[in-house]
């Protein structure tokens, strides 16, 4: 699992770095919707590729240092404060659409 985590961090470091890239390269391109599309999908990934990652060090880590029940607890713990902090704003969002303008 270690091992993963490891491979998982650089995946998402590398995911993360993405946007400055296809920044550097279309820059005065007259390419700006591309480049804000692109860059919001590598953020994406790379969001869910650190949640990910966040869960599975949680998980590792607990279950080292005190016991295989501790490491699912703070899997599942970091699992809930993610999803919460991922669903709050598009509740927000949602009801900022359905108010009259």
């Amino acid at each position: 699992m270690y091992l993963a985590l490891v491979a998982l961090a650089a995946l998402a470091t590398a995911v993360g770095l993405a946007p400055v890239v296809v920044h550097r390269v279309l820059f005065r391109k007259l390419r700006k919707a591309r480049v804000v599309q692109l860059g919001n999908r590598y953020l994406m990934a790379a969001a869910i590729l650190v949640a990910t990652l966040a869960i599975g060090v949680s998980h590792l880590i607990f279950s080292f240092t005190a016991g295989r029940g501790a490491g699912v607890v703070a899997g599942i713990g970091v699992l809930v404060a993610v999803l919460a902090l991922w669903v709050l704003p598009l509740t927000m969002r949602r009801r900022d659409d359905d108010r009259p303008r």
